[in-house]
């Protein structure tokens, strides 16, 4: 007689991860045999916005000639229907990292700032120059980044007539700096003014500081969604971050909150009003624990921020500039 009749589980197991890793590994083997090796494989180890940005640079590899790009990401969603994009990869599963090795292409990790001691190493210009600077690109590009919505995802993005989005907080975001933050009662001020003549939609985490009279969209939303409810806005208020970058892929105009962490040179768009305070520390890029109280964005008042929003209203159907620059 058999010592046991149970089934072999670590067998089964093994058998299971195997399947789940050529499950895993399926798109990239339909997408090598129907277009053939790529062009190039992208990936950046960052957080989300990071990512996003990376939408751009891939934009101007496809102006100039690459057929066939592959992005590795945490968030597929960011890249879904874009067109220059062959195949948009889960990163860091088992099969794909298979299915990579085994292609032997060359994976580009993109990166616009090490960083060192707690601190970015700080761009000498823009972020998404210096990612199209590592790709080696030549002559004029774009900074600005990209995402394609359906018109049936960009209409669920309706809340009401003269909407505004407005976010209180980016402590939720993986690599949250709180350096970057203002204060959750001043934007309660900022929304409790517009509020009486506009449709105030709060996005974000549902961690995030609540503001009272928004309709509340905290937690409840895809990145897709947001997109949409940013491409559905007449502006955006917040704060130097992924939704900044969001909203000006979906010609949503901005007012940024951005203190002196960073500059808007560096991350941000010319089209936005961008709230900037330059004490002498100015720009630190670090993450926490500030020497001077966050000074830079204590300066910053409510009546500047109304007084921005105001501007950005009256711009409100004008065609957003593109920032350009010239590589050589």
């Amino acid at each position: 007689m058999p010592v046991s009749s149970r089934p072999d589980l670590s067998a089964y197991a093994r058998l299971k991860r195997a399947g789940r890793a050529a499950y895993e590994a399926l798109p990239l083997v339909f997408s090598r045999a129907s277009s053939g090796r790529p062009d190039y494989i992208l990936r950046f180890d960052g957080g989300i916005g990071d990512e996003f940005l990376c939408s751009a640079p891939i934009h101007e590899l496809k102006k100039r000639g690459a057929g066939n790009i592959w992005m590795l990401t945490d968030y597929p969603e960011l890249f879904h229907l874009n067109p220059d994009v062959t195949l948009v990869v889960k990163k860091n599963t088992r099969g794909v990292n298979r299915f990579l090795e085994r292609l032997k292409s060359p994976i580009i990790s993109l990166n616009y700032a090490p960083q060192a001691n707690g601190r970015h190493i700080l761009p000498k210009g823009h972020v998404i120059t210096a990612l199209c600077e590592e790709l080696e690109l030549r002559g004029e590009v774009s900074k600005r980044p990209y995402i394609k919505l359906q018109p049936k995802e960009k209409a669920s993005g309706f809340f009401g007539p003269r909407q505004i989005a407005i976010q209180s907080s980016g402590l939720s975001a993986r690599y949250a700096a709180r350096t970057k933050e203002w204060f959750p009662e001043r934007f309660q001020r900022i929304a409790d003014r517009f509020r009486k003549d506009f449709t105030i939609v709060q996005v974000g985490a549902a961690k995030d500081a609540a503001i009272a009279g928004a309709v509340n969209m905290r937690g409840r939303t895809s990145i897709r969604q947001t997109a949409a409810i940013l491409a559905n806005s007449v502006l955006f208020i917040g704060l130097a971050g992924f939704l900044q970058h969001l909203a000006r892929s979906v010609e949503c105009r901005s007012v940024i909150i951005y203190g002196g962490r960073e500059l808007p040179t560096q991350t941000g768009y010319t089209c936005n009003e961008n709230i900037v305070n330059n004490p002498e520390c100015s720009p630190c890029w670090i993450y926490d624990n500030c020497d001077y109280g966050i000074k830079c964005m204590d300066a910053i008042t409510v009546e500047m921020v109304m007084n921005a929003v105001e501007i950005q209203i009256s711009r409100f159907g004008q065609s957003l500039p593109v920032d350009t620059e010239i590589l050589k």
